[in-house]
């Protein structure tokens, strides 16, 4: 399944006006902002959705490099659609 860049941008701008859904049990954990393992797949406001290099899942980072939310592919793109119905 590819990622509908339509899609998470308007789920990462919804996001960054409060919204917070969590995709796997996630602690908000600060992190390094993802320079040598994570690909930036998309930035909106800061707001940023990575793909990582050997594992293929997704995590979705606040604008202070907080892990807000991981998972899949398929569950970032089950994510948004939620936020984007919200």
């Amino acid at each position: 399944m590819s990622l509908d860049m339509e899609l998470i941008e308007e789920g990462l701008t919804l996001l960054s006006q409060g919204k917070n859904l969590p995709l796997m049990p996630n602690i908000p954990l600060p992190t390094l902002g993802g320079l040598i393992f994570w690909n930036d797949l998309k930035n909106v406001n800061g707001w940023r959705i990575q793909q990582n290099k050997i594992t293929g899942h997704c995590r979705v980072l606040d604008p202070d490099n907080i892990r807000r939310g991981w998972g899949g592919v398929d569950a970032i793109m089950e994510f948004f659609r939620t936020v984007v119905k919200n």
